[in-house]
């Protein structure tokens, strides 16, 4: 009798958790405003074709964005959706592009070789920072050495 009493008492608890989306995350999650984004990454010089370009905004307000830079090396920054750009807010960035290796005759697999200087590929050494505000235009000149 007991067990049927607590279980009766369960449901109505489970049933209004479910009614109120209790679980947080998923579709329900606030999106943070973000701003159109643009850039170029040099590499001594010269536009860099490929390179994955990671906007890091530390924080309470803690988000990721990406870019892939094309042809001239030029990239725009997503995200929630393409293009869309980031979050406000002083960002650490990283670049990096990688050369994948292919197995050898054994099958080994060499570690995959970074193109572009290492420190700027870290989010613990890179030197690298962008401003993005609710302002604009926001479009980052990104120089590696």
């Amino acid at each position: 009798m007991f067990q049927l009493t607590v279980r009766s008492a369960l449901i109505p608890v489970v049933i209004a958790g479910i009614f109120c989306g209790c679980g947080g995350g998923g579709s329900n999650e606030k999106l943070q405003k973000v701003y159109p984004v643009t850039g170029v990454v040099k590499y001594q010089g010269q536009p860099v074709e490929g390179a994955t370009v990671t906007f890091t905004l530390g924080g309470e307000k803690s988000r990721t964005a990406f870019g892939k830079s094309g042809p001239n090396g030029e990239f725009k920054i997503t995200t929630y959706k393409k293009d869309d750009g980031a979050v406000a807010g002083k960002h650490a960035v990283t670049v990096t592009k990688v050369e994948t290796s292919e197995p050898d005759a054994n099958g080994i697999v060499p570690p995959d070789k970074q193109l572009l200087p290492e420190r700027d590929a870290d989010l613990g050494t890179t030197p690298l920072t962008a401003d993005v505000t609710d302002k604009g235009p926001n479009k980052v000149e990104l120089i590696l050495e």
